[in-house]
């Protein structure tokens, strides 16, 4: 039987010491590098804190960086039998800080990311500084593409593609060999891609779905988010957020820096990484 890789074998890429909490019997895992205020970095579906790993390694000279992987990702637990909805993230997400006694935060976010921490927001503004966001929605009218649509109509295909086909890291092969692994290293069994799973099922696009409500209180709530210091970096090529989306964000963040990135997509920091950390410097006012 051939081995599976290690944590070791990713170790160049991603050389950080663990950190870990529980929300209630679960172990969730985060990174907690640097001095300094605190910057939260959150991941999309199905990436999770390696994703970030170029940014931890640049703004913790500047930040205490912290970037969580969500339950169900990453190094934290899968449970076969967790609530995985919008609302439960959010829950973590107000555990962690509270963990970590923080008074005040600045955002990184980044697709299902983005909707936790716009949640985050909406509930806690006043412990929120500035905020970056990446292709992401937190709003109704979001519309899946047509493949996962199918997932989602049909359960057991979907759950056949999305477990034994990984389907969500669709353009993850043109990257190298470490990168590729680096992200499918928290998912190399098919038990572990469970969370991939719930997030098709909850993805709020239709009043049934289980994470509508949730996602209707954060944009009853988006004005909130005018009150912050904003830069938003939309990768035009992301399959999943296409630029529409980013329209509906400009219309709830009216006085949002807004950074278009042609040449990424689904992965933008793997597609364009110095021009991210550039953008993202100067809007925090920080050297690389």
């Amino acid at each position: 039987m051939k081995k599976l890789p290690t944590l070791e074998d990713i170790r160049y890429e991603y050389p950080f010491k663990p950190h870990y909490m529980y929300a209630g019997k679960h172990r969730i895992h985060y990174i907690d590098e640097g001095e300094g205020p605190a910057l939260i970095m959150l991941h999309a579906c199905p990436m999770w804190s390696f994703f970030y790993r170029r940014f931890v390694k640049v703004f913790s000279r500047h930040f205490r960086v912290i970037v969580p992987d969500e339950v169900g990702y990453g190094l934290s637990d899968k449970p076969t039998d967790y609530d995985y909805r919008l609302e439960t993230h959010i829950d973590n997400l107000e555990r962690l800080v509270n963990h970590l006694k923080l008074e005040k935060v600045s955002l990184i976010l980044h697709g299902w990311g983005g909707t936790i921490g716009a949640g985050f927001t909406v509930r806690h503004s006043q412990m929120v500084d500035k905020i970056i966001l990446m292709n992401s929605m937190a709003f109704s009218g979001y519309k899946l593409p047509l493949r996962l649509s199918f997932c989602k109509l049909f359960p057991w295909i979907g759950r056949k593609l999305l477990i034994d086909f990984n389907l969500m890291f669709h353009g993850l092969n043109r990257y190298s060999e470490e990168i590729k692994l680096g992200y499918m290293f928290p998912y190399l069994k098919p038990e572990d891609r469970i969370a991939i799973v719930r997030f098709i099922n909850d993805i709020p696009c239709k009043p049934d779905d289980p994470s509508y409500e949730s996602v209707i209180e954060v944009e009853h709530g988006l004005w909130l988010l005018r009150e912050h210091k904003m830069c938003i970096i939309w990768a035009v090529k992301d399959w999943l957020y296409p630029e529409k989306y980013l329209h509906k964000w400009m219309n709830y963040c009216p006085d949002a820096k807004v950074h278009r990135v042609r040449n990424a997509g689904r992965f933008i920091a793997e597609d364009a990484p110095e021009e991210l950390i550039a953008i993202m410097s100067g809007f925090f006012g920080v050297g690389e």
